[in-house]
């Protein structure tokens, strides 16, 4: 894991700050993925200093290939951001329109009726 300068590690607020991820993410998984189980996982908190992307990224127009069902996102993605958390947000919601738009038009049930 990379240190960044000045920063003292802390195992307590590291393994707190893991816990409290793995419970928003299992709180946002929920309708799809019930139960997820993470006691098998070996969940690390990887700073951001740690990601120094280099070169030019990955052009924006190749993060979907539908052909073999794989999506790319990240900082490593060119674009607005490229090399920052901004761009890996970027380049998830891209990701997700793309996603959405390859996958049609999805008809959502009204609130309470069966699907």
């Amino acid at each position: 894991m990379a240190r960044l300068p000045g920063v003292s590690p802390s195992p307590e607020r590291e393994q707190a700050l893991i816990d409290t991820l793995a419970s928003a993410l299992s709180a946002v998984m929920e309708p799809w993925i019930t139960p997820l189980v993470l006691e098998d996982a070996d969940p690390q908190l990887m700073r951001w200093g740690a990601a120094f992307p280099e070169g030019s990224g990955l052009a924006s127009e190749l993060i979907l290939c539908p052909q073999s069902r794989i999506g790319f996102c990240g900082d490593f993605i060119s674009g607005p951001g490229f090399g920052l958390i901004e761009g890996a947000l970027r380049s998830g919601e891209e990701l997700a329109e793309q996603l959405l738009a390859a996958m049609g038009p999805v008809s959502v049930p009204a609130h309470g009726q069966p699907a």
